[in-house]
């Protein structure tokens, strides 16, 4: 069966896309940017900031699904430069400290919210 997540904890969808889709105990999320959902303003100070921003945004979601961030089994990154990699792995590691997750990572030139 399938259930799409909606939090209110996160900022709100900026295309026609669900944050999440739950089929059976598989959750499924779309990619989240760093949008404070309080403020409506992108934390990109830093990839820091950018990473602690993007992981509350997804654990609102995991957690809205009924899940925690230990289920977490895989996380895609996508970075404006391959030099901020070690920092986004640094943190994502103190999020994810019990595990050690398959993580995929691709450089992009921009992104949009539309």
């Amino acid at each position: 069966m399938r259930e799409v997540i909606k939090s209110s904890n996160t900022p709100e969808s900026v295309g026609s896309y669900s944050q999440a889709v739950k089929c059976d105990n598989l959750l499924f999320l779309s990619g989240q940017l760093c949008v404070n959902p309080k403020t409506s303003k992108i934390e990109n100070e830093s990839v820091a900031s950018e990473t602690k921003q993007i992981m509350e945004n997804i654990k609102a979601i995991v957690i809205e699904a009924g899940s925690t961030m230990d289920d977490v089994i895989k996380c895609n990154a996508f970075l404006s430069d391959m030099k901020h990699l070690q920092n986004l792995k640094q943190y994502i590691n103190r999020i994810l400290a019990a595990h050690i997750l398959p993580v995929l990572q691709w450089q992009v030139l921009a992104y949009t919210l539309t």
